[in-house]
């Protein structure tokens, strides 16, 4: 019977696997993985490298699957770490799967630097976005990064430069496990290229005068923005309105500059924001790479009943702009149960939707009221903002 092995391999090659990595090796009758890992092994059965775009090998693999072959998956390490393990799981039964795991460069670098794994904060930015290291970031934390290549630590000083933590600690780990294994030291004040593409980066975050916080309520001028933006104190009730949790999913329905996704996203949650015009889907794509969740935020210049594919079934939605053209009932059906539904709205068309999801579902209306300092001649008052009705609702 087929099945397909992912062995973890060192940095030592052949000389790090264990008697059951060795056994395997043997009984492969095909072997995948990068060139450079393909030429740590010694094996006379054949081996495929790495085709790109990486789909075309999950159609290579399925062909010799389907043939009942030893499939063998040579890796870094733990491969289970930000690795193939997971997309090949996406693809093939898991009763199907083998995984023979080694010691990861992660716990390697934890190890060098002293630093217990539990208060490691583990994050890869090889063939990824780097900003995506920017939600990580905050007073003395310890970030253990994957790195691309040797202009890594460059570029990740330059985001600590620009968060104002230039004082956080930086050691590079060159060639873990290898007889040229280095380590670089200095603060991000101070950036230095690795001495090897095969590096990882610590960094002890130490703050200047920012601390990077996740709270929500972000200042208005983060974002990039027409005047479309749900403002700082509004947002900060509308997040918590929403109650973003890991993984969960929202709707950004009318998403204007994107600041409700972008704040549910650097929360944990995942969000698909749907916006009409398209110069605010730039904004909105560029507010996410600023503020460090590309990732996690899908752009759509379109509305939501025009979007031709599937969606994931929303754990939350909000409704900030077109509310008079939408159908918010149908919407409300499409929640999973436990689900929320927020809605902002400052015209009256808008309360009258509000007032009839209210007389039909029920939920909580409030109306948010903010007043913001500033000079009148040589003196100081507090200017009203545009109200705004503020609609609660959970699915039960």
């Amino acid at each position: 019977m087929s099945k397909i092995t992912i062995l973890g391999i060192g940095a030592d090659g052949i000389n790090s696997l264990n008697k059951k990595g060795l056994q395997v090796l043997k009984q492969a009758d095909i072997i995948f993985g990068s060139n450079r890992h393909l030429e740590m092994i010694d094996t006379n059965c054949e081996t495929v490298n790495w085709v790109s775009p990486f789909s075309d090998n999950i159609e290579i693999i399925n062909k010799h699957f389907i043939q009942n072959k030893n499939i063998l998956i040579v890796a870094t390490g733990d491969v289970n770490w930000f690795g193939i393990t997971n997309i090949i799981r996406k693809n093939f039964d898991n009763e199907k799967i083998q995984i023979i795991t080694n010691i990861s460069s992660i716990s390697l670098s934890a190890i060098k630097m002293g630093w217990p794994l539990q208060d490691i904060t583990p994050i890869t930015i090889h063939g990824r976005d780097i900003n995506s290291i920017i939600t990580k970031i905050y007073d003395n934390a310890k970030l253990i990064i994957l790195s691309h290549n040797k202009q890594s630590p460059i570029a990740v000083c330059e985001i600590l430069q620009k968060l104002k933590f230039s004082d956080s600690e930086i050691s590079i780990l060159n060639n873990l496990g290898r007889n040229d294994e280095t380590i670089q030291k200095f603060q991000a004040n101070s950036p230095q290229t690795a001495n090897s593409d095969l590096n990882c980066i610590a960094v002890e975050c130490k703050k200047n005068d920012n601390n990077n916080s996740l709270c929500a309520g972000l200042d208005d001028q983060d974002f990039i923005n027409d005047g479309q933006l749900t403002k700082r104190e509004v947002r900060a009730i509308t997040i918590s309105s929403l109650q973003p949790y890991p993984n969960a999913v929202l709707w950004d329905i009318g998403a204007g500059s994107g600041s409700i996704s972008v704040e549910w996203c650097r929360l944990g949650g995942k969000s698909w924001a749907f916006e009409t015009d398209k110069t605010r889907c730039e904004n909105i794509k560029q507010n996410s790479i600023n503020l460090g969740v590309k990732q996690k935020l899908q752009v759509h210049n379109c509305t939501i009943n025009k979007y031709g594919s599937k969606l994931p079934i929303p754990d939350c939605i909000f409704i900030g702009g077109g509310l008079t053209n939408i159908n918010t009932e149908e919407l409300y059906e499409q929640l999973k149960f436990g689900g929320r539904m927020v809605i902002n709205s400052i015209s009256m068309q808008g309360q009258e939707v509000i007032n009839k999801m209210h007389k039909k579902y029920g939920g909580d209306i409030i109306r948010i009221n903010i007043e913001r300092n500033t000079k009148i001649g040589n003196f100081d008052s507090l200017r009203p903002m545009i109200s705004v009705i503020h609609y609660t609702l959970k699915k039960v």
